[in-house]
């Protein structure tokens, strides 16, 4: 039997270590660290928010409608074509479940974008009342 004893600790390399510390760094500026902007505290993530959020209002309707129909067409492309290698084969190529999911999602997108169909869907104060 070898009595001897191995003192191998695994060695981290420098782009291991910044792969986990400039990652960790940045989330305790974003979510930790208060500041204080226009003399109220607040993180700097929700700033940021708040600043894409008054930038991007007047577009965003149009860009979500976007997204959802792209998404649901090149899922039904993909699917159908049974492409499931390369980037848009893997984002794309989902299996029948997520396929009608967003299909389904492109629809509520459209019928509210347009305000088509039962208030209900596109309203923006449907309360039901029990």
């Amino acid at each position: 039997m070898d009595t001897q004893q191995s003192n191998n600790k695994p060695v981290l390399a420098p782009a291991a270590i910044l792969r986990f510390v400039l990652p960790s760094i940045l989330c305790l500026i974003l979510f930790l660290f208060p500041f204080s902007i226009d003399g109220n505290n607040t993180i700097l993530a929700a700033a940021l928010a708040q600043f894409l959020n008054e930038q991007l209002a007047p577009f965003l309707p149009v860009l979500i409608l976007l997204i959802a129909t792209s998404s649901a067409t090149l899922a039904i492309i993909c699917t159908l074509r049974r492409t499931d290698t390369g980037l848009l084969g893997e984002i794309f190529g989902v299996s029948w479940p997520w396929l009608w999911l967003r299909i389904v999602g492109a629809l509520i997108a459209i019928l509210v974008f347009f305000e088509v169909g039962p208030e209900a869907v596109w309203g923006a104060f449907y309360w039901i009342e029990v």
